[in-house]
């Protein structure tokens, strides 16, 4: 019955999708897609066949997450559908059908998750290399302030995408095998002694160094912070997220003492009303966004 009911939440995930390209078309040109067949049959075939793989390989896996995953990726392609047509629309469809086939790939081949503990440190390296890749000359570049991209040839990508996934399993490895080490604490809220400060001093170092080299404060922070909560979840001590909390407040207040981008998004929050001039465009997208929201209500 359980393998039932995700296959249908799946399928009716398949018809919101094709039922949103399908409004796009209609508020855009008046008249459905003429590949809105071919787009439906694509995407709600590839869900079904991982779906189908997932149930085969991993059946006592969680079912929750693909249909999730599927509602948001094909709300998301809606979305670029409208906002900056087609020819992105199309080349993400093709990148979350990449997306899809490497998902089914990785379960194929990691039928045990604890065979990734033998390449725990090798793990570690790549996502370290693959968040640090923007800074390398020649491939990366700037955008918007921050240096985030990454060219290889004809191929444009954020290599922290990929590193963020190689860093969160060389913690889960890494802290489940430091475990009890970690589980000593002193003090009401089990404050981690000052010798076991280290690995948390040493990823908010890390992260300051994504900071000031790639100028990009989000990624900086989502680093630091993942590896907080995995260090509380790992050790189960409150002393860790406190202690963590403070670090990740000092990095902020630096990131925004440091980086005229930031100071600029802190203003659009401050001055969220104020309407958009011609030098700075960025005054007025927080509030565009909130009628937006209320204009389309929960699901709209």
């Amino acid at each position: 019955g359980e393998r039932f009911g995700v296959s249908r939440t799946i399928a009716r995930h398949a018809l919101g999708q094709l039922a949103a390209y399908g409004m796009v078309g209609l508020g855009l040109r008046g008249s459905v897609p003429r590949d809105i067949v071919v787009y439906g049959l694509t995407i709600g075939v590839a869900y079904l066949l991982a779906w189908g793989v997932v149930r085969w390989v991993a059946p006592r896996g969680d079912p929750v997450f693909l249909p999730i995953a599927g509602m948001l990726g094909g709300l998301g392609l809606a979305m670029i559908y409208r906002l900056v047509g087609a020819d992105v629309g199309d080349e993400q469809a093709i990148w979350l059908l990449v997306g899809l086939g490497a998902f089914v790939l990785t379960i194929l081949v990691i039928r045990d998750d604890r065979v990734l503990d033998g390449y725990t440190y090798t793990i570690g390296l790549v996502g370290l290399i693959l968040l640090l890749l923007p800074i390398v000359p020649g491939v990366g570049f700037e955008r918007n302030g921050a240096r985030l991209w990454a060219h290889l040839g004809p191929i444009t990508f954020q290599p922290a995408e990929f590193g963020k996934i190689f860093i969160v399993v060389f913690l889960a490895s890494f802290l489940s095998a430091k475990r009890e080490l970690l589980e000593a604490g002193v003090g009401r809220l089990g404050l981690p002694r000052a010798k076991d400060l280290g690995p948390l001093l040493l990823a908010w170092g890390a992260s300051l160094a994504v900071l000031f080299l790639e100028r990009d404060l989000g990624a900086s922070m989502l680093f630091f912070g993942v590896f907080v909560v995995m260090l509380w979840v790992a050790s189960g001590r409150l002393g860790y997220l406190l202690a963590g909390g403070v670090l990740f407040a000092a990095g902020g207040a630096i990131g925004y003492l440091a980086l005229p981008h930031v100071q600029n998004r802190v203003a659009y929050w401050l001055h969220a009303l104020e309407p958009a001039t011609v030098h700075d465009v960025g005054y007025g997208q927080l509030a565009q966004s909130w009628f937006a929201l209320a204009s389309g209500g929960l699901v709209g």
